[in-house]
Formats: structure tokens, C-alpha cells, sequence
């Protein structure tokens, strides 16, 4: 949902005459209560929005209704929730208002409505044109409420698509109450609840299942009948994964043997080579690089030869042609539907294919199952560092063999670091005042490897970048998840070398300072770190970050998202004389789902520091989430190492003396060299005075 407010718009250049098309509102559409006026935050807010989806007649209905809360109201307010695909619907107003002091303002052709194509380009060609539409209100004033309907008709109504509704429970700028409502004639229908309590209403009507339902919020974030921001519900028919695999691969006609054309292009491409690796990387450079990505699909049969011949296709259509390109090399391959932007426990049981939101493929190599995303960006190097990981779970799609699977042994990516540390001159002396000068800025030099398939991360852009940008990129990947220097980047003193080896699947990097002389506490490794506490101890922190998380509620998601399987670091760290309480250390975790070493010692007047974790498991769940959270409390605090306690004296030049209690010392002197002498004398002339009167007497 985007709201464009603005005293003067200037319209975009590309509008399309177009003539917009009104109705009545249909006559299956249900009427809900119109919403109570009440405190509202921002400027303005989404009051009520009803999405009514009949999927017999294949048209959706759907109305929002916005306040405007601001005193001075808009001069100019655009109303831009509306895309569609102009293949496959058709648009229809059915009401443009403006609710105003108990009346309303009838604006159907009367508003200025812009319609934008948008489409994607190959070639002289375009395709996925989708259009946007925005409606421009003038002169609203405070109070006012807009109320837009429109209904999206399918084009294409004797084309049977299994029915599937999928909704997140949660709204943006929602104020008030979402309803929805279905309508469909299939016999069974069942619905999956997803991280919420929400009531669904089941009845029937004119024969027809009917499914409705509520939520609401009050401010941005609130759910009130939902527990978190993951809400979701998914509405699917009752079935079986054994049948819908099995009519699935039917319409995907894998069940026929290769074409000729299929044939030619392998044979073409493969010429002149022996080994059968070198074939398969033929074959998946081909359908990966040279076959363009489209997320429609402009086949219904035949899908291997049309994407040869077009040259694009969806996810799909390039998933049927490797495996039939496969298939010539005798390679046997197989699809896989997957999950990639979320992971749902519930998946398993929402029987249909439209949960996933792409097919890819495994293939037999060596006897190993590997898997290829013929979709994704540009792979390089040896096919198992071609594997593809990005996805939370699978269905594979193999008669007789069909299961759910998850990125398991494909997690072989390995972050090393290793790492020497020495004070710079500065950190060995004192400043005039008695207190370190930048104890903490050390001169270093750092190593970092990195191993396997993650290396594609950068190649995809390795011939399109020049090297400045490419190490750019992949610091700032690193920086965001696994490890912390940015203080080993912030001057021009740094010297940053990088090689990738594309073929064997390595990158690697060092970072050093190249003029030590000029070297401060922000250019210098800033190595120490204080606790927060009564113990005023410094501490080293591994820069390697084993989790990266803000969340702990959310560990599980951090490792489920990592995409290191291992991470070792060694560190070299030459002793300064402020060092004053190191101990050496040992700790050792190992369950089931995490083996995490830490071993620190001293060898002449040098502290080393071996850190190494490895994750055993490809993803964890929510309910693993209180176990891991005591894991991570200990590796916390473990991955960091004592070094100084701050004494109550410090050392200036050549002798000790008291600091804290330096102030009291010289208020102390004060008092006697000052106040006791004024004392003693005012207590002795009272003596004297006492004296002279018991003389008199």
C-alpha cells in the first residue's frame, strides 16, 4: 500500500489514454457495517478495507475506506493501491467517493485517473505487462472519508486453476477491521492457520462454501486477533501430495522423451568435450545464462522447445528444459518445488502446489544429489559449489520417491579468519595525566577465507563490476552478518587486498594498516571493549560473529538465514604491559545441533585465541528457539577474552600514586593546613581570655 500526498503532483509523462471502466457493484457481494469514526494517528488512515474473492465467476472485490486526519486536509491526495496483470484481469470501478458530513459525493468519472503499462523488455519485445492505477482526489478536508471499489475479472474463465487463497494478517496503516470473504464450489476445503489465533466462519449459500473472517488493529504493529507480523492463513482443497505431484508432472510433460531440438542444442554445446562434468556445466550455463528469466509463463505445453526457441521463459519452463537437456546427457534429474522467502511449519500440510513459489531441480552426479537453480543468478566454478541453498523447504518431485526435504548438506560454506595483533607505540605510553593514551589501538593484520558455493555470491557481478565495487560489496555482505571491522575500515591508512578463485570456489581478502606512525584509536583495531557493571574490565571481542541477532525471540530465524556451515578464527595477540588479568580458557559445547570450541593460552608474552563453531543442523524451529537462546548466552560471553582490570592507581612517569582518592588528598591538606590553624588559635585566645579573668578574680 503507498499513499502519494502533495500540494502539487506533476504527472508522469508515460500515461496511457486509456477509457477506465465502471460497474455496479455486484450483486454476490456481501455489505459490512460501515465503520465507527474514531481517534486516529498520521495524517491519515486505512479505516476498513473487504476483500471478496468469488472463485466461481472468477472476480475478486475489493473497497477501502481512508480518513483524513490532518486539520488542514490535502489539496491533492492519490490513492495508488491498484496493479494488475493486463493478461490475465480486467479492471472495473464500481465506487469513487467521498464521505462528507453525512453525505456522499458521488466521483465516478469526475476524478482524473492515471493508468501506467508497465512491461518487461527483450529485445524489440515486451512482456508481464502489468498496469498501475492511480486515483487523485482534490480539496479533501478534515474528516473527509474515501471510499474506493473495484472488481478484478478473469479474462480467462474456462481455464480451471485449483483454488488457493493466501492472506497476511496484518495491514499497513490499518485502523480499523479487514474482511474477507470466499466463495467457491469445490467439495472440500480446508484452511491453515499460520503463527495466530484467528476464527474462520464456515457455512454454505446458494451451494456454494463460504468462508469468512475479521481481524483489526488499532496503530501500526497492534494485532489484535493475531500474534505476530508472520501471521498467515491459507485457505487450499483437501487432497493428497502423492496425487498432486503425480498431475503435476503430467502437465509438465516429463513423462516424453527429449525433441530433436533438445538434442541438437545439447550436442552443439557440448562438442569437443569428454568429461561428463564439463557437459553438465555446459548444459546449466546454457539454461541459466542464456535462457532469459520472465515470472509469467508464455507456454502450456511443450515447454522445453518454446524456451529454446523464445530464448526467456519462467521458472518452470527452464526447470523442464535443463532436465530434458539432462536427460540426452543421461543424466537423471528430477523437480523440486520450493519455499523460499519464509519458513512455515505448516507447509507440509497445506496440500497444494501454489505454496511454493518455484520449481528448480536435483540431479545424480557422481552419486551425489546435487541441486541447480536454473532461475537464480549467474553460477561459477565446480558443480557442487553450484549447489543451491536459498530456500526454507522442498517437495521433490520424483515418483515413487515424493518427500519434503531441506538444505542439508548444502550448508558447505566456510568463513576462516585469522588474525595477528600488536600495540602500536602509542598504546605503550602514558599520556601527561597519568591515564593510557589510546591503550586500545593496535596495528593488525587480517586474513579472512571464505569456501564453497557462497562465492557465486560475488561472481554473479565478478564480469560486471570493476574490483573497487565488487570489494565494496563484499565487505559490506560480510559486515552485515558474520563478522565486525568496520574500525579496520574507517582510514585511508588501510590496505585492503582481495582474490577470488572463481573455479575452486575461495575468496580471499586481508586487511592491514600500511603507515603504523599515523595510526590512532579509530584507525587502529579498536581492541578492547568495556563492561558495562561495577568491574571495570576491558575485554578482546572475536570480530567473528558466530549468531547475528537483535532478536533473541528470534534466534532460530538467524541460524536458519546463516549461510556458513563452519566458522574458525585464530588470533595472535602480542601482550602490552597494561594486560594485567588474563587467564587461559577452554570451553566446549556440542549437542546436537551446534559443536562450538574455544581454546585461549599465553606463550612469550604472546595470547593466542582458536575459536570454531560448526552448525550440524540445516534449519532449527520455533519451539528449539529456548534451548539455543541458553547456547548463545554462553557463546557470548565466551567469545570474548579479559585482558585489563582498571586499579584504583596508575602510573605517571616513573612513580605511583592514588587517583581516586588524589581529590580527597588535597582537601585533606587544606583542611590542615588552613582550617585547623584558624582553630587551634581562636580555641587558644579563648584559654588566654579565661586566664586573665581568673586572675582579676
Amino acid at each position: 500500500m503507498i499513499l502519494n500526498l502533495s500540494g502539487n503532483k506533476s504527472f508522469a509523462q508515460n500515461k496511457i489514454d486509456q477509457k477506465i471502466q465502471f460497474t455496479k457493484t455486484p450483486s454476490w457481494v456481501k455489505k459490512y457495517p460501515k465503520p465507527k469514526k474514531q481517534e486516529y494517528d498520521g495524517s491519515f488512515s486505512l479505516m476498513q478495507r473487504e476483500i471478496q474473492n468469488n472463485h466461481i465467476l472468477k472476480e475478486k472485490y475489493i473497497k477501502d475506506l481512508y480518513h483524513i486526519n490532518s486539520p488542514r486536509g490535502f489539496e491533492r491526495f492519490s490513492y495508488n493501491n491498484i496493479s494488475f496483470n493486463q493478461k490475465k484481469d480486467s479492471l472495473l470501478f464500481c465506487t469513487i467517493s467521498i464521505h462528507r458530513k453525512g453525505k456522499i459525493i458521488d466521483l465516478i468519472e469526475k476524478v482524473y485517473i492515471e493508468r501506467y503499462n508497465n512491461a518487461k523488455s527483450l529485445g524489440e519485445k515486451k512482456y508481464e505487462k502489468t498496469t498501475d492505477i492511480e486515483v487523485h482526489f482534490d480539496n479533501l478536508k478534515f474528516e473527509d472519508v474515501i471510499e474506493v471499489s473495484y472488481v478484478l475479472k478473469n479474462k480467462d474463465n474456462t481455464k480451471t486453476k485449483p483454488f488457493y487463497f493466501e492472506d497476511v494478517l496484518q495491514v499497513e496503516n490499518l485502523r480499523g477491521t479487514k474482511y474477507v470473504l470466499l466463495i467457491e464450489d469445490l467439495g472440500s476445503i480446508d484452511y491453515t492457520v499460520s503463527n495466530a489465533k484467528q476464527k474462520v466462519k464456515k457455512y454454505r449459500k446458494n451451494g456454494a462454501n463460504v468462508f469468512e473472517y475479521k481481524y483489526s488493529q488499532k496503530n501500526v504493529g497492534d494485532e489484535v486477533e493475531q500474534n505476530s507480523s508472520d501471521a498467515k492463513i491459507y485457505f487450499y482443497p483437501r487432497n493428497n501430495w502423492n496425487t498432486i505431484v503425480l498431475e503435476e508432472l503430467k502437465k509438465m510433460e516429463l513423462d516424453t522423451f527429449p525433441s530433436k531440438k533438445v538434442h541438437e542444442k545439447v550436442h552443439e554445446l557440448t562438442k569437443g568435450l569428454l568429461s561428463l562434468e564439463s557437459k553438465i556445466t555446459k548444459v546449466l550455463d546454457f539454461t541459466q545464462k542464456e535462457i532469459s528469466n520472465l515470472n509469467s509463463s508464455y507456454s502450456n505445453s511443450n515447454f522445453a522447445d518454446t524456451a529454446l526457441d523464445l530464448t526467456y521463459a519462467d521458472d518452470k519452463s527452464k526447470a523442464i528444459l535443463t532436465i530434458k537437456m539432462l536427460e540426452v546427457l543421461g543424466v537423471k534429474s528430477w523437480p523440486v518445488l520450493i519455499r523460499t522467502n519464509e519458513f512455515k511449519n505448516e507447509i507440509e500440510k497445506i496440500t497444494s502446489t501454489s505454496v511454493f513459489d518455484r520449481k528448480i531441480i536435483e540431479y545424480i552426479f557422481e552419486k551425489d544429489t546435487l541441486i541447480f537453480d536454473p532461475f537464480s543468478f549467474a553460477n561459477y566454478g565446480k558443480l557442487r559449489h553450484r549447489q543451491f541453498k536459498d530456500f526454507n523447504l522442498g517437495l521433490r518431485m520424483l515418483p515413487n520417491a515424493i518427500k519434503f526435504i531441506q538444505p542439508k548438506e548444502l550448508i558447505e560454506n566456510e568463513l576462516l579468519l585469522t588474525a595477528i595483533y600488536a600495540p602500536t607505540e602509542k598504546s605503550e605510553n602514558f599520556d601527561e595525566f597519568g591515564y593510557f593514551d589510546d591503550f586500545n589501538a593496535f596495528k593488525y593484520d587480517i586474513n579472512l577465507k571464505i569456501k564453497g558455493p557462497i562465492a557465486n555470491n560475488l561472481n554473479s557481478v565478478y564480469e560486471k563490476l570493476d574490483s573497487k565495487k565488487i570489494k565494496k560489496q563484499y565487505i559490506e555482505f560480510l559486515n552485515e552478518k558474520y563478522i565486525n571491522i568496520y574500525g579496520q575500515l574507517a582510514s585511508k591508512q588501510i590496505q585492503f587486498d582481495f582474490e577470488m578463485n572463481s573455479e575452486n570456489g575461495v575468496i580471499n581478502s586481508n586487511f592491514k594498516l600500511k603507515d603504523t606512525s599515523k595510526v590512532n584509536f579509530r584507525t587502529g583495531h579498536e581492541l578492547l571493549e568495556e563492561i558495562e557493571g561495577d568491574r571495570r574490565t576491558s575485554q578482546f571481542s572475536n570480530p567473528m560473529k558466530i549468531f547475528n541477532v537483535y532478536d533473541k525471540e528470534n534466534l532460530w530465524k538467524s541460524y536458519n538465514e546463516s549461510k556458513f556451515k563452519k566458522r574458525e578464527a585464530f588470533f595472535k595477540i602480542k601482550k602490552a604491559d597494561w594486560m594485567n588479568i588474563f587467564k587461559p580458557d577452554t570451553l566446549i559445547i556440542e549437542n546436537d545441533w551446534i559443536k562450538y570450541h574455544k581454546k585461549t593460552w599465553e606463550s612469550q608474552d604472546t595470547i593466542y585465541a582458536s575459536y570454531a563453531a560448526e552448525f550440524l543442523k540445516p534449519t532449527m524451529i520455533e519451539e528449539n528457539n529456548d534451548e539455543m537462546v541458553e547456547v548463545y548466552d554462553k557463546i557470548q560471553k565466551a567469545n570474548s577474552i579479559d585482558l585489563r582490570y582498571e586499579f584504583d592507581y596508575s602510573e605517571r612517569k616513573g612513580f605511583w600514586f592514588y587517583n581516586r582518592f588524589l581529590p580527597y588528598l588535597g582537601l585533606t591538606s587544606l583542611v590542615v593546613l588552613f582550617f585547623v590553624p584558624w582553630v587551634l588559635f581562636i580555641r587558644a585566645r579563648r584559654k588566654l581570655k579565661k586566664l586573665k579573668k581568673q586572675k582579676r578574680i
